[in-house]
C-alpha cells in the first residue's frame, strides 16, 4: 500500500479545487484521523478548533451510513427507494453542508484509486457510488463531482461498454469543437448586444459542455438508439448573474442550456 498521508492530502486537494474554506480543507485532511489513530474528536477540537472537529465528526458519522443500511432489512423496499432514503439520510445527518462535500471528495479519491482493491470490493463500491454518491453530488450542485463519480463507476461495472462508448464519443467530439466555438461566440455576441441585459446582469457566462460517457450511455438505453441518435453530445450553458436590484425570481444561479443546431444539438 501507499503511505497513509496520500489519501487525506488528495481529499484536501480536491476540496481546495472546489474552493472550499480553510476549515473544510483542514477537515478533509483529517477526516480519517479518529478512525485510524489514537486521537479523538476532542483532541482535534483542541488542536484545530471546534469547527474542524465538528466537521470531522460529522464526516465520520455519515461514512457509516452505507454499512448501516446494508445491515437493515430492506426486502420490502425497491432498490431505487432504498438509495433515495440513504441519500436523504446523508443530508439529514449532516448539520453542515460541508460535511457532505468532504464525504464526496473522499469518495471521489477512493474511486480514482479503485483499481488497487479486490474485484468484489470494487464492484460493491462502484455500485454504491452510482446509486448514492453521484446523485448526492448532483443534489448538492457539484456537477464535476457527479460526472466523474458516475463515469468512474460505469467504467468499473461495465468496462467494455465504457471503453467502446468513450472512444465513440471522443471521436465525435473532435469534429464538433469548431461548431461549439462558433456557436459560443455567436451567443456571447448576441447576449452582449441585448439591451435588456444592460443594467440587469452583473455578468453573463457562456461555456461549452460535453455530455459525459455515463450520461450518454443512459440516454442510449432509454431511447434504444445508436450514438448518432444522441443530439446533445455538446451544448452551451449560459449562467446569468443578476444585479442585486433585480426581482428575486431571477436567481443568481439561473442557468439554461442552448443546444446547438437550432435547438436540436449535436
Amino acid at each position: 500500500g501507499e503511505p497513509y498521508i496520500i489519501h487525506p492530502v488528495a481529499v484536501a486537494v480536491i476540496l481546495g479545487g472546489t474552493e472550499m474554506d480553510r476549515d473544510a480543507i483542514c477537515a478533509g485532511l483529517l477526516h480519517d484521523t479518529v478512525e485510524d489513530t489514537v486521537l479523538g474528536f476532542a483532541d482535534l477540537e483542541l488542536l484545530f478548533g471546534a469547527t474542524v472537529g465538528r466537521l470531522v465528526e460529522g464526516e465520520t458519522k455519515v461514512s457509516k451510513l452505507p454499512k448501516m443500511a446494508s445491515q437493515m432489512d430492506t426486502s420490502s423496499n425497491p432498490a431505487d427507494e432504498q438509495a433515495e432514503n440513504l441519500r436523504s439520510m446523508f443530508i439529514a445527518m449532516a448539520d453542515d453542508w460541508r460535511i457532505v462535500v468532504i464525504k464526496l471528495a473522499d469518495r471521489l479519491h477512493n474511486m480514482r484509486t479503485l483499481q488497487f482493491m479486490p474485484v468484489e470490493k470494487r464492484v460493491r463500491i462502484a455500485r454504491e457510488t452510482l446509486d448514492i454518491f453521484s446523485p448526492l453530488a448532483h443534489r448538492m450542485g457539484l456537477h464535476a463531482y457527479k460526472t466523474e463519480l458516475a463515469d468512474l463507476a460505469f467504467a468499473t461495472l461495465l468496462p467494455n461498454e465504457h471503453a467502446l462508448l468513450d472512444a465513440a464519443v471522443s471521436s465525435r467530439l473532435l469534429s464538433y469543437q469548431n461548431d461549439l466555438a462558433s456557436a459560443q461566440a455567436q451567443l456571447e455576441g448576441a447576449l452582449q448586444a441585448d439591451e435588456w441585459m444592460h443594467g440587469r446582469m452583473r455578468s453573463v457566462q457562456v461555456t461549452g459542455r460535453t455530455k459525459s460517457v455515463y450520461s450518454t450511455w443512459k440516454k442510449l438505453q432509454r431511447h434504444h438508439c445508436g450514438i448518432d441518435g444522441i443530439h446533445d453530445l455538446v451544448a452551451l450553458r449560459v449562467v446569468l448573474n443578476p444585479e442585486e436590484h433585480i426581482s428575486p425570481h431571477i436567481s443568481a444561479h439561473l442557468a439554461e442550456e442552448e443546444r446547438l443546431g437550432g435547438g436540436t444539438g449535436r
